[in-house]
């Protein structure tokens, strides 16, 4: 069976948290999904919906989410990106999502209109997806360079 590739941008990103503590769970989303029909596998896009990286470390991890979060906020690339905490409830460790910060500042608005901040992308501001997803190749370099560096030292000084 011939399944084709689909792009992964935000595996590498992905990848990387892995290295700084073993995930629980984690998931990606992509410009493009695989679906399997009667004739065999193909490639759909979706890049209009902007991507995100959501992972759960298997212990807290403090110390890491903190220079996680130093590392996304000195990250200066074609759009801004943030670190957000789902409380999973008490005594659950949280759920951690990497995402653009524009779906945060059109958080309300989609509510408004009772759709998700990613569809009111896709409505409202279509071509968003596509410039996100080329720009968290150079959010993994930074981020990566980040802890390779050091650079939380001096963040956190």
């Amino acid at each position: 069976m011939n399944i084709p590739t689909k792009k992964r941008e935000c595996h590498r990103l992905i990848e990387f948290l892995e290295t700084l503590g073993p995930t629980e769970w984690r998931s990606t989303v992509s410009s493009e999904y695989l679906i399997r029909l009667a004739t065999g596998w193909e490639v759909r896009s979706q890049i209009e919906y902007p991507p995100t990286i959501l992972f759960r470390f298997d212990q807290d991890r403090p110390e890491v989410i903190s220079r996680l979060h130093w590392a996304i906020l000195s990250y200066r690339g074609t759009i801004s990106w943030v670190l957000e905490e789902f409380d999973r409830g008490p005594g659950k460790r949280s759920n951690w999502v990497i995402m653009p910060r524009r779906l945060l500042e059109v958080r309300q608005r989609a509510e408004d209109l009772d759709v998700s901040p990613k569809e009111y992308m896709v409505k409202y501001e279509p071509g968003f997806g596509a410039i996100a997803y080329h720009d968290v190749a150079g959010l993994t370099e930074h981020v990566i360079n980040f802890f390779e560096r050091g650079d939380f030292k001096k963040s956190e000084s």
